[in-house]
């Protein structure tokens, strides 16, 4: 079970969101209310839904350049944890062995296959994504 939901976390989420940029594996891996949680401004919740995030994924793809080489990331899998139709996966994001992210990824077996249902995670470096 641990390989399949790590097949799916390469495939969907390391090689769909990120290397790739393969946005229509998103779609097949992701519930279709997945979300993005983080900390916003003045301590209100922050949400990307997972529409929001395949565009921002998609303005990369069409900018590419030194857009796409900020998506080129290596992962450490830190943690794979499953119970019953819950999983939980812990992730270390790098860029040219750079720590970027720890990425905290839920994931839920809804009819008979896994779905990426949330993420969290944790930033190590300021603005790694150029966007300032």
């Amino acid at each position: 079970m641990k390989k399949e939901i790590r097949y799916l976390i390469e495939r969907n989420y390391l090689q769909g969101a990120l290397n790739e940029m393969h946005t229509e594996r998103m779609k097949e891996g992701y519930h279709p209310d997945f979300a993005i949680f983080f900390p916003g401004a003045d301590g209100q919740l922050g949400k990307l839904s997972l529409g929001s995030w395949i565009g921002l994924v998609e303005e990369d793809k069409r900018q590419g350049g030194n857009r796409a080489e900020l998506r080129q990331l290596e992962a450490e899998f830190l943690q794979i944890e499953v119970s019953g139709q819950a999983a939980f996966v812990k992730l270390k994001l790098l860029r040219k062995g750079e720590p970027l992210f720890t990425d905290f990824i839920t994931l839920l077996k809804m009819e008979g296959r896994w779905q990426i249902v949330t993420k969290i995670y944790d930033q190590h470096v300021e603005d790694p994504w150029h966007l300032a």
